[in-house]
């Protein structure tokens, strides 16, 4: 509400009035006014009356009757093209009149454009905007003045009624400051907040809501020079079917939006739908065909320096951002059949706005902003390609400069993204630098990946950190020195250990790495070098990447340096993907300095070389190549030993899960250490006690120590005494301990184990030396063929499941290949070796494991070798395995040149060996090395990770092997060692608890072992058929083969 002074013939009266929006005439007086005054209407001699006063009006004019509508400007279409053109009514109107009429098309019968059906409003100059399609199949033009259809005014009419006590506005009331990402962040007095809410109410039009908001800006349009190169048309690629309804979705809200046309077009790009994460679509077009015979625009970026220069010496910022800006710049109607692309079963649709991924695109859109704010920039804001930052030096005069900046925006027909804009603010970020009160501050970013690199704990995070180092070394004044001693802790043989003198060396090179020796600002003057990105990543570890230029005298100097984490899903990437996400990732950081600029990628993947030929590109693979059309610039491949600084950065990541650096190797003081090795095995007396003192075993204890009394069982029990109770007549006391024996058992007694005693067993049984950090099933089989006790397999798996060690060192499920089971009939009969490494050099000298498994007992061996040569595998093959076994019948390996080496063919061919090896890239025909090569490093691995350091794996062979060898394997249903010796291996924990049965005489116990033998061995041979058959089932279920259909060839 507004109160305003305003005068009826020579009297002045002072109102108050309701302001609105759209309304018919400038002013009208409501019947508060008249009733106020006393002032009646006397339609009969045209006046306005009251007691003393008699004020004349004039009617106005009539409205005209039937007229043409013509165009105000010359207008081109193109075949099936429809758009809104501006038109005016051929007859003059009276000034002041408005009234309401319909428009339609022209009556001829071959007319060829058609004008939609409207009621409209013309303005005072009668002008008004038309939707015109035309309907022939060829391009078309209009001139000026061209008649284009009719006006036929109405009489408009509304329900009468006594008074209209409001006006309701037809518009919503939504306001952009609710979108805005931040605002006010300056410090705002009151009347400061409210005058920057109503600067924001009213110019709401200056802001898009969502797409279907989007200005078309008028002041230029994108043009497609190809010169005279032929037509590119590429074929529509194959979409999945189940995605066909949502393309279609997205062309329709695209066509309805009037962004695009159906079309006939010599040009043509496919589509490529891509999946994002939420499970939608986005459509990207792949245009490298189209920008490979575009001419390049030589409209020169914005300087950067000049840019951030200009704001000095200001204290109130805000950034804003467009809608889609891109979207928002319209295509020349000569060239927007060059932007045509294929919807598979639609045809072929060209756009009529810039499309994402169009050659000289950020040309043509910094000159369009240079264009719009041609006015305001350089004096009042600052524009680099869609980025905006006004400034001021008070909140004032910041409020009336972003109005004038709002005026322009509307006059050019561009809108804003109000989620992307900062108002108001005492500290921006923009264009990688902090503009603040203070000046402008490089951006702390560009450093901290030196000055956050975490503290090495081995010898190999030594050598990543100095491959950084090393390349910049000719710009760190005595790096020999400063460098001496992280450089001793890599040598062979030395023992890792940090102190002061190592932390002194790796902060001090952190510093001179982020010191202006080695570290320039970008220089963007015409004749300055080009920038350099080098990018490289490290397979489950991290990116990394170094922003250089090249100065006067040839030498590079850093301008930024960046490295990240690699997310959990990218973890699955095969190399060549991991490679390019570097690059798009760090292309995106760096856009400031690398937009609008020719510059030069460099990485140690070759692959990437190829990027613009890639053919058929999907998914998340098109949407990068997508983003990286915008760009210029040229892909170099470097050797890896020269592509020291990014390669290091992307390695300075730990990979353990969830820390950048290793928790247990901060930097502290050396204290000496003794190990220390103690006995864990329960004793009798310890479990007696722990029997005695459980109380859901009184009942049962009772029955056992007395069967003939016949006890009656307790009123109220737990589920675990309604168990025990149920299985009393099963129980037995020997020697004071309560044992359990099962039908089917045989002699074997399993001692009752209470759940006090429960951690210590499970702690000896998966952690301990007999434990190794083996699976659920393999510690269950274990557990369970000493103790028993109502639920224990439930308690097992939960104890392993919650292992921190194992959930550290085990890698996830992978998928597998189709299994071809291989039938074993006898012990010893087919052995299966492969090589482990190279490891982290021993204590021993050694880095490598030769590795042997029977494949029907899967009794494993493991060797370990300094090196891999033949004659050193031919030698540990006969020492530790046919030496103590005798010779095998078949030995399978794959296709190492140690295994196919001459000598190792005259060993076998001499010993009656048949050698067998697997296909190349096939590891799954060597499947069960491999199953427990990887068993054998996850075991190893998890000791590690408790206490033993990387030179020491050499020491946990053997414990592992033991644990390994006393656990049941789930194709033969028994231990290896059982199936070798015919009864289990004794461990600490049966040491004083389970009671032995001794031999009558020595033939007896060769019989017994021999029929034990046999029993064992025919059962193993049904089992190992039914577990092969059941993976067979398992893995081919996974598996699906490619559709065969009539007329394919065979």
């Amino acid at each position: 509400m507004v109160t305003m002074k305003f005068s009826v013939g020579d009297t002045e009266f002072l109102h108050e009035f309701a302001v609105v929006e759209e309304l018919a005439v400038a002013c009208i007086l409501g019947t508060d006014f008249f009733v106020r005054h006393g002032m009646a209407i006397d339609f009969a001699r045209n006046c306005l009356q009251t007691a003393s006063c008699v004020y004349p009006f004039r009617l106005s004019a009539d409205k005209p009757r039937l007229c043409r509508l013509v165009l105000s400007q010359p207008e081109q279409f193109n075949a099936g093209q429809e758009k809104v053109v501006h038109v005016r009514l051929q007859r003059r109107v009276p000034s002041g009149v408005q009234f309401l009429g319909i428009v339609e098309s022209e009556r001829r019968v071959s007319n060829e454009q058609m004008v939609a059906r409207s009621v409209q409003m013309p303005d005072g100059d009668g002008r008004l905007a038309v939707r015109v399609l035309n309907t022939s199949g060829c391009s078309l033009s209009l001139r000026k003045g061209s008649r284009i259809g009719w006006f036929s005014p109405v009489a408009a009419q509304q329900p009468a009624g006594w008074q209209v006590n409001s006006v309701e506005s037809v518009r919503d009331d939504w306001n952009p400051l609710s979108d805005v990402k931040e605002w006010g962040g300056c410090g705002l007095t009151g009347d400061e907040k409210h005058e920057f809410e109503r600067l924001m109410a009213r110019n709401r039009d200056v802001f898009a809501r969502d797409s279907s908001e989007l200005g078309q800006s008028h002041l230029m349009a994108h043009e497609i020079d190809t010169g005279n190169a032929k037509p590119v048309s590429q074929p529509a690629r194959r979409i999945p079917p189940r995605w066909k309804e949502e393309i279609d979705k997205q062309v329709d809200e695209l066509l309805q939006q009037d962004r695009i046309y159906p079309c006939y077009s010599p040009w043509a790009s496919p589509i490529v739908p891509v999946k994002k994460a939420d499970g939608s679509l986005r459509l990207c077009l792949d245009y490298r065909r189209l920008n490979e015979v575009t001419v390049p625009d030589p409209y020169p970026p914005p300087r950067m320096d000049e840019t951030l220069d200009a704001l000095g010496g200001n204290c109130v910022f805000s950034t804003m951002d467009l809608a889609s800006g891109y979207h928002q710049c319209p295509i020349e109607p000569k060239d927007q059949l060059k932007t045509a692309f294929v919807v598979p079963n639609r045809g072929q649709f060209a756009w009529k706005c810039m499309s994402f991924g169009l050659r000289n695109a950020p040309a043509t859109f910094a000159r369009l902003m240079s264009m719009a704010l041609s006015e305001v920039n350089w004096k009042e804001c600052l524009v680099y390609f869609d980025d905006i930052v006004v400034f001021a030096k008070s909140v004032g005069q910041h409020l009336e400069r972003l109005k004038h900046v709002f005026q322009c925006l509307r006059d050019a027909n561009v809108k804003l993204k109000p989620a992307k804009c900062v108002f108001l603010a005492e500290r921006v970020k923009f264009l990688g630098h902090i503009v603040s009160q203070e000046g402008i501050a490089t951006d702390p970013s560009k450093c901290e990946e030196i000055q956050n690199w975490p503290r090495p704990c081995s010898a190999k995070k030594v050598q990543a950190f100095l491959g950084t180092c090393a390349y910049y070394q000719s710009f760190i004044p005595q790096f020999s020195e400063i460098a001496a001693p992280l450089y001793r802790l890599t040598a062979d043989g030395v023992k890792f250990e940090w102190g002061s003198e190592e932390e002194s060396s790796f902060c001090r090179l952190k510093d001179a790495l982020c010191s202006p020796n080695v570290m320039a600002f970008p220089d963007f003057s015409p004749g300055a070098g080009e920038f350099i990105l080098d990018t490289d990543a490290s397979s489950r570890v991290g990116l990394g990447a170094v922003l250089s230029q090249r100065q006067a005298d040839g030498r590079e100097k850093v301008i930024a340096y960046g490295s990240r984490m690699i997310h959990a899903a990218e973890k699955n990437y095969c190399t060549t993907r991991l490679e390019l996400l570097a690059v798009v990732h760090f292309v995106k950081k760096y856009r400031y300095y690398l937009l609008g600029r020719k510059f030069t990628v460099r990485s140690d993947h070759k692959a990437l070389q190829w990027l613009a030929s890639l053919k058929d590109v999907e998914g998340q693979c098109a949407r990068w190549l997508e983003s990286l059309q915008n760009f210029d610039f040229e892909i170099i491949h470097r050797p890896g030993k020269e592509h020291g600084n990014a390669d290091s950065l992307s390695r300075k990541y730990r990979k353990h899960a969830g820390h950048e650096s290793c928790p247990s190797c901060q930097f502290s003081e050396n204290v000496p250490v003794v190990n220390a090795v103690f006995g864990s095995g329960l004793s009798s007396k310890e479990v007696q006690q722990a029997q005695v003192a459980e109380k859901k075993l009184a009942a049962v204890r009772s029955y056992a120590l007395d069967p003939g009394s016949n006890p009656s069982a307790p009123r109220v029990m737990s589920w675990e005494e309604r168990v025990l109770w149920a299985q009393r007549q099963l129980i037995r006391v020997e020697s004071d301990l309560l044992y359990f024996q099962s039908p089917g058992s045989g002699c074997q007694k399993k001692i009752l184990l209470p759940p006090a005693l429960l951690p210590k067993v499970l702690s000896e049984l998966h952690d301990g030396v007999a434990g190794g950090h083996l699976g659920v099933r393999k510690t269950q089989e274990k557990v369970k063929a000493r103790y028993w006790w109502p639920g224990l397999s439930r308690s097992v798996e939960e104890y392993c499941r919650s292992c921190v060690h194992c959930a550290k060192a085990k890698p996830g499920r992978s998928n597998r290949a189709p299994l071809q089971p291989i039938c074993s009939e006898g012990a010893f009969q087919r052995i299966m070796s492969d090589i482990v490494g190279p490891l982290p050099k021993s204590r021993g000298g050694n880095r490598f494991v030769l590795t042997i498994q029977d494949s029907f007992t899967k009794w494993p061996v493991a060797v370990p070798l300094s090196n891999q040569r033949a004659p050193t595998v031919a030698r540990a093959i006969f020492d530790h395995w046919i030496a103590h076994f005798g010779c095998p019948e078949f030995l399978v390996t794959d296709k190492g040149t140690n295994f196919e080496s001459a000598l190792m063919k005259q060993l076998c061919r001499l010993l009656a060996v048949k050698k067998c090896r697997t296909s190349s890239y096939h590891p799954m025909a060597d499947g069960q090395a491999e199953s427990f090569n990887k068993t054998l490093k996850s075991m190893i691995k998890c000791r590690m990770s408790e206490s033993v350091g990387e030179g020491d794996w050499e020491d946990l062979i053997h414990p592992s092997l033991m644990a390994y060898r006393s656990s049941v394997h789930r194709g033969t249903g028994y231990t290896p060692y059982y199936m070798l010796y015919a009864r289990e291996m004794r461990l600490p924990v049966d040491i004083g608890t389970l009671p032995e049965s001794i031999p009558a005489s020595a033939p007896a116990y060769v019989q017994s072992l021999g029929n034990s033998l046999a029993e064992a061995h025919s059962q193993v041979r049904t089992n190992l058929q039914q577990y092969q058959r059941k993976q067979k089932v398992l893995y081919d279920s996974r598996v699906r083969g490619p559709a065969i259909e009539v007329g394919m060839p065979s």
